[in-house]
């Protein structure tokens, strides 16, 4: 039976309509500057982004085509019950110019829930581009061969047991922190903060931020040692912190960074039109890793912990 061709969503449409602003839209700002602004559903879709064909003919079909587009399912079903729940949480209140280590809260949560929220995160990890990139690129670096349709099956056979491998290395444990942004908008891009790439069986300390929604984001890992209670937290941050969150955004994304209302200000990695990665760990996004209550393993390196220490 062949696989009807369809357009399948990296970043899907239970999730993206939490962007729209009060007429309905949301806005692409792409690195040149310009920008689209249309209804949420337009944007972050590949047609068969997620189906293997093995015919070198355009419109053949194989009895061996493959779509793991069904792997997203539980994922895409479950984003509007996490989400809800993550806004439910307790969180600190003002002011937010205290220390970041004093505004993490822990939180009880189930282990359903807990792996229900990890499924979600990993997805999005999983069908990103930038993911995409990496699994494409493999091809390249190992000299196969350059016909633009093997290339995407090697791409897709690197992406097609991601999100199984994923849940796997982090095995419903691991470390979780809901962020929240009540005075800054959140950005959402086609790259974000991770370490985690193809095929994502073997992760040494795996680790993600994830923006969810403009007011929310999510940071998850599986440190070397840590202390399992508690595995998930709540923060809240300020505007010079979401700011700093939103400027890793533009450093990981390549093509697309969206916004609800607030605009903005393009910086130089972005422009560059690239998926750049942070070339050592003296960043936000690592630090905040590092201040995650419980986690103190022997990658983490002493030069943070003399500064922790100090404070």
């Amino acid at each position: 039976m062949s696989i009807t061709p369809a357009r399948h969503h990296w970043w899907p449409e239970t999730l993206s309509g939490y962007w729209a602003d009060e007429g309905g839209g949301v806005t692409w700002l792409r690195p040149d500057g310009t920008s689209i602004k249309s209804l949420p559903k337009r944007f972050g879709a590949i047609r068969d982004g997620h189906t293997i064909r093995m015919s070198n003919v355009p419109g053949d079909d194989s009895v061996w085509d493959d779509s793991f587009e069904k792997d997203f399912d539980q994922a895409d079903g479950s984003f509007h019950r996490v989400l809800k729940w993550l806004n439910e949480l307790h969180r600190c209140g003002p002011p937010f110019e205290t220390s970041l280590a004093k505004r993490f809260v822990p939180t009880p949560v189930s282990q359903p829930d807990f792996d229900e929220f990890l499924v979600c995160a990993f997805s999005l990890i999983v069908r990103s581009p930038q993911f995409r990139q990496i699994a494409g690129a493999y091809s390249v670096h190992h000299g196969m061969p350059g016909h633009e349709r093997s290339v995407r099956r090697v791409m897709l056979a690197n992406m097609r047991h991601g999100l199984e491998n994923l849940t796997r290395a982090f095995g419903g444990s691991g470390k979780a922190v809901a962020i929240f942004s009540p005075e800054r908008e959140l950005i959402f891009g086609d790259g974000f903060f991770t370490n985690v790439t193809p095929p994502a069986q073997h992760m040494l300390r795996p680790r993600a931020i994830i923006p969810l929604t403009p007011s929310l984001a999510i940071l998850i890992q599986r440190p070397g040692a840590y202390i399992v209670d508690p595995n998930l937290c709540t923060l809240v941050v300020n505007q010079q912190e979401a700011d700093e969150l939103n400027g890793i955004v533009q450093v990981y994304a390549k093509e697309a960074v969206f916004y609800r209302s607030e605009r903005p200000s393009i910086l130089p990695e972005f422009e560059r039109g690239e998926h750049l990665r942070f070339a050592d760990d003296r960043n936000f996004a690592d630090r905040l890793c590092y201040l995650v209550p419980g986690v103190r393993d022997e990658a983490t390196p002493d030069w943070f912990h003399s500064f922790i220490d100090a404070r």
